[in-house]
């Protein structure tokens, strides 16, 4: 990790060098290019000119630096993030595989049964990662709009998002704008999921087995 960031401010570090090198060198270049018995002080006024045309291009420059620099912030933060992300899957599946470690999670603030705290961390890894999608710009707002709405049609995600939305809200708000956005699409699709009608029992998924 400390040589893939050194490897990231490399093109930085090469070109404060390159830069500082130029303005050290620029006066001797320009004595060097300058027509035979051209004082300094000709030179001065040339090079004022040109500085005052530079000033412009200067600001830009100024201006691409410290977007770039938010840019590589923000991939910065996403890709820790879906770090911990991809951290906190890998746990919640391995008690997914055995029951005896949901115990080691928090309780559930409201009784719950062994399979019903399975389910709803199921649909919490499904809701994380529609999260990220929508926080990298995978996914847009309307896409995840629909997304949630279809989902709480069904009674374990309505359900879950009802007795599990103040653990959302909560880590949203230790977060950026687009978290706390993120809640509030999945309230707006709960929402319309209730205007939708009624929610699907978990047995009325699938039509029958066929017996031969």
């Amino acid at each position: 990790m400390r040589n893939v960031k050194l490897l990231r401010w490399l093109p930085w570090l090469v070109g404060a060098i390159a830069l500082l090198a130029l303005t050290i060198l620029a006066p001797f270049a320009m004595k060097w290019w300058a027509p035979t018995g051209m004082k300094w002080g000709e030179l001065a006024d040339v090079s004022q000119t040109y500085s005052a045309m530079s000033i412009p291009l200067s600001g830009a420059a100024l201006v691409g630096v410290v977007w770039s620099m938010v840019v590589q912030a923000r991939q910065l933060r996403i890709a820790n993030d879906n770090e911990m992300r991809a951290s906190q899957k890998e746990l919640v599946l391995l008690a997914l595989d055995d029951p005896e470690l949901l115990v080691c999670w928090d309780p559930p603030a409201t009784p719950t049964t062994h399979a019903r705290a399975r389910q709803y961390a199921y649909y919490n890894l499904i809701l994380s990662s529609w999260r990220v999608e929508y926080l990298n710009g995978t996914t847009p707002e309307a896409t995840t709009l629909r997304s949630g709405r279809v989902l709480m049609r069904g009674e374990i995600g309505r359900e879950f998002w009802k007795t599990r939305r103040f653990g959302w809200e909560a880590y949203s708000a230790t977060r950026g704008r687009k978290d706390r956005h993120f809640v509030r699409i999945m309230d707006e699709a709960l929402r319309l999921a209730e205007l939708d009608g009624p929610t699907t029992p978990p047995d009325q998924y699938f039509a029958p087995s066929v017996q031969p």
